[in-house]
């Protein structure tokens, strides 16, 4: 079984594959506006969830920096993280992770993804607030 896991390591961590090898040669060659014009789009999203998320019955969240998610804290929703996680996703169609997939210290938070665009981000929070709302 070791010498299995060695080989699957070598060949996906210490060799970059093709594709890997081209988007790396793309990104040396293109513009660094690109990466500003990234940054900037992920501050706004992740500045929009947390705001909209505050707004939310019993959802705090702070602004993240340098993050393209964000992790609120859910913890008035009366909900543990791992049954907010399961009925967002059965319930409102939205995929959150728990916290707790990122330590210990992640109990009563969920990771939310800013990667979508911003559109699709208002769904988002609209669909989670709508949740939330028929909790009550």
């Amino acid at each position: 079984m070791i010498e299995g896991a060695e080989r699957l390591q070598i060949n996906s961590n210490s060799c970059a594959n093709a594709a890997a090898q081209i988007v790396g040669i793309e990104a040396i060659r293109g513009s660094p506006d690109s990466v500003s014009t990234m940054v900037s789009a992920f501050e706004s999203r992740t500045q929009f969830l947390a705001n909209a998320l505050n707004d939310l019955p019993g959802i705090r969240c702070l602004e993240t920096s340098g993050a393209f998610y964000v992790f609120p804290n859910l913890s008035e929703t009366g909900l543990e993280s791992h049954e907010m996680q399961d009925r967002l996703l059965a319930e409102a169609d939205i995929a959150v992770v728990v916290g707790t997939s990122f330590g210990d210290e992640g109990a009563g938070y969920i990771r939310i993804s800013a990667a979508a665009g911003l559109d699709e981000l208002k769904v988002a929070v609209g669909r989670i607030g709508s949740f939330l709302t028929n909790l009550s």
